[in-house]
């Protein structure tokens, strides 16, 4: 059975440091230092954006931090070790890091540990009171949380069922994005007793919104199709799918520049989408890559060659958006 625990949730950096403009004045890049951050919340935001690029310097500030009871660094350091990532997996530890934060009044922290204790993970299971931190966090509109509070009431976990709370809760966390949670409603939308297309439109776009890669798809689909096609409306979902490196939205773009059905076909861009689908061995891809490539004229090879060979797949689809947009300018 797996475990709330075993992989690390996405921890996008909460800034993004901005470049130096050519020719402007930094007076530490002789000596390739920075200024040490001094306040435990500075420690911390700075350890989430060198988390992967230096982790041992993003630890080094986490445990500052957290040494000083800065109750976001003391749960990030409790999801560290109990993911064994950066750290060596450590569920006790990781438990008691995460009752530290909750403490302290950390949201997170709080379904952190209410997820360690109906697991039994680095501490004693207990239902009841895994049961009550959900409820707390719940009540600070976490959406995780209030999705976990659903699941404890639908199943009765640590209290009794209750199907119509339940479903209150559900609805609630589907309304602030929580994944599952509108792919549940998505489910009971078309496919349960009494389905309702409107309502299933309605939460594939907010499944959209939360990025879930079908959701991107649907909604796309639907503007193209729609009685007054929004061209720019379906791209910029569908791009919002290759961003996230979604094999399917990339072989929805490379059709869509293939086809020349909805706009002037460019062979650059479905080169680089079908390229991109395709080194993700999906072979619907390889074999309208080959088709491309023996229609594409050189020129369109090499610029879609160029393009491909960028460091990054968000490098290369933002690199696609600049020239969708300077070519419809």
């Amino acid at each position: 059975m797996s475990s709330y625990f075993d992989k690390l949730p996405n921890l996008a950096p909460l800034k993004t440091k901005t470049a130096a403009q050519p020719g402007a004045f930094d007076p530490y890049a002789f000596l390739s230092v920075r200024e040490e951050p001094q306040a435990p919340e500075e420690r911390f935001k700075e350890a989430r954006s060198l988390l992967i690029s230096e982790p041992h310097t993003a630890l080094k500030y986490l445990e500052s931090a957290a040494n000083e009871d800065h109750a976001a660094s003391l749960d990030l350091l409790g999801m560290l070790y109990a993911t064994g990532e950066l750290l060596e997996k450590n569920e006790k530890r990781a438990a008691e890091l995460f009752r530290k934060a909750a403490v302290l009044g950390e949201s997170r922290a709080k379904f952190h540990l209410a997820m360690a204790l109906r697991e039994g993970f680095g501490t004693q299971k207990n239902l009841q009171e895994s049961f009550a931190w959900l409820r707390i966090a719940a009540r600070e509109k976490f959406p995780e949380a209030i999705f976990a509070l659903a699941e404890a009431y639908d199943l009765g976990i640590g209290t009794e069922k209750n199907p119509e709370i339940a479903e209150r809760f559900f609805s609630e966390a589907a309304f602030k994005g929580e994944k599952r949670a509108v792919e549940r409603m998505i489910r009971l939308s078309s496919q349960g007793p009494m389905p309702n297309p409107r309502l299933c439109l309605r939460w594939l776009f907010k499944g959209a919104e939360a990025k879930i890669p079908y959701c991107l798809l649907a909604i796309a689909r639907y503007w193209l199709e729609h009685r007054t096609p929004g061209v720019e409306k379906a791209l910029g979902f569908l791009e919002e799918g290759a961003l996230i490196e979604d094999i399917a939205c990339l072989n929805e773009l490379s059709a869509f520049w293939s086809s020349g059905r909805f706009a002037p076909k460019d062979y650059v861009s479905a080169v680089v989408y079908a390229h991109m689908a395709a080194t993700r061995s999906d072979w619907r891809a390889q074999r309208r890559l080959e088709k491309l490539r023996k229609t594409a004229q050189r020129e369109e090879l090499m610029e879609a060659a160029a393009i491909a060979s960028m460091p990054s797949s968000e490098e290369v689809v933002a690199a696609l958006i600049k020239r969708r947009q300077k070519r419809a300018a």
